[in-house]
């Protein structure tokens, strides 16, 4: 899904836990290969623990999540995410942020 940063911050305003165009933007069974570029950041500071890249989460494009929201809450909160994908590796569900 992707948002500008206006649009994040208004829907900030009005609604800080929805992402504009939540869930609306969902596209089922699509796999999106080298889409944007990998935004890596400190996902530890989201409540990141596991499922990050290379398991180091103070810097990372994906994190596991329990709920598809908390991709959309955390790529709202990174000053550069244009987008993410939710989707899941080795049995995990997982989010990964992207920018461009």
């Amino acid at each position: 899904c992707r948002h500008s940063a206006a649009a994040a911050a208004f829907a900030a305003l009005i609604a800080p836990s929805a992402a504009q165009n939540w869930p609306a933007c969902w596209e089922l069974n699509t796999v999106i290969r080298s889409g944007g570029q990998a935004l890596f950041s400190n996902l530890a500071s989201f409540g990141a623990a596991v499922g990050c890249y290379l398991e180091q989460c103070q810097h990372s494009d994906k994190m596991a999540a329990r709920v598809i929201d908390e991709c959309s809450e955390t790529c709202l909160s990174l000053p550069k995410c244009t987008h993410w994908v939710w989707g899941t590796e080795g049995g995990d569900q997982k989010c990964w942020f992207r920018t461009g």
